[in-house]
């Protein structure tokens, strides 16, 4: 586990899946805290890659297999951390990863790039997994910019094509999500009471049966980078 910290903000990274297991600021959990709920992990921050969502006819689990690799830590500083990845196998042998994850006074950057080095054009649908945690008042409402969705309608996911900034109220804190490409938002909970994802993706669940469009492919030799940045306003 590695800790890094910013004044009052915090964020604890597990290299085993590259998790985000929390991220506080000034004590109040932005992140819900990574646990096993009905047997399930939840919680944090993880990258979805090669694919958000199912995979499809694909060889892909949901999500892809990101989250469930060992990442190498190539260099960790105060509040920054650098993490990386090559595939040795399966259809995506070949493609290297890089993680990013900063943290500042009241945000969280976090980046992704992919270098494509095996011979063969891969198909890329990256995303981020964040749940955002839920006060004990939370009203059951999360306000996205400005538009209301119930928390208990989310089982189902529900997704929200965004500009390039996002804005996410709580009630307890508001939350700005601001990205170039991942804009196409899943909004998702399986406990209503607990959490709420709002998960930046690229093009959503792209591997269920549809052809790839040209930003999903990472020719030979080609990179590709996937930022976001979350910055948090807490109620006072």
């Amino acid at each position: 586990m590695h800790k890094i910290i910013f004044n009052k903000s915090e964020a604890v990274i597990d290299d085993e899946g590259a998790f985000i297991n929390s991220y506080k600021i000034d004590e109040c959990n932005i992140f819900f805290p990574r646990q096993q709920i009905d047997n399930s992990s939840r919680g944090g921050c993880h990258v979805c890659l090669p694919n958000f969502g199912p995979g499809g006819d694909t060889d892909q689990a949901q999500h892809g297999y990101g989250r469930k690799e060992n990442w190498q830590v190539d260099s960790v500083s105060s509040n920054k951390i650098k993490l990386s990845h090559i595939q040795k196998e399966g259809s995506y042998n070949g493609l290297i990863s890089n993680i990013r994850y900063e943290i500042n006074e009241d945000s969280l950057e976090m980046g992704l790039s992919c270098e494509n080095r095996s011979p063969k054009e891969l198909r890329i649908t990256p995303g981020f997994h964040p749940y955002f945690n839920l006060e004990s008042n939370f009203s059951g409402v999360v306000l996205v910019d400005g538009k209301e969705f119930l928390a208990t309608d989310l089982a189902g996911t529900k997704f929200y094509q965004a500009e390039r900034e996002l804005l996410a109220d709580f009630g307890d804190k508001k939350v700005r999500i601001r990205s170039e490409n991942l804009r196409y938002y899943a909004l998702w909970t399986a406990h209503a009471d607990k959490y709420v994802c709002i998960e930046p993706t690229l093009a959503g669940n792209a591997f269920s049966g549809r052809n790839p469009s040209n930003e999903e492919i990472l020719k030979p030799g080609e990179v590709k980078c996937y930022n976001v940045k979350i910055s948090v306003e807490l109620s006072k």
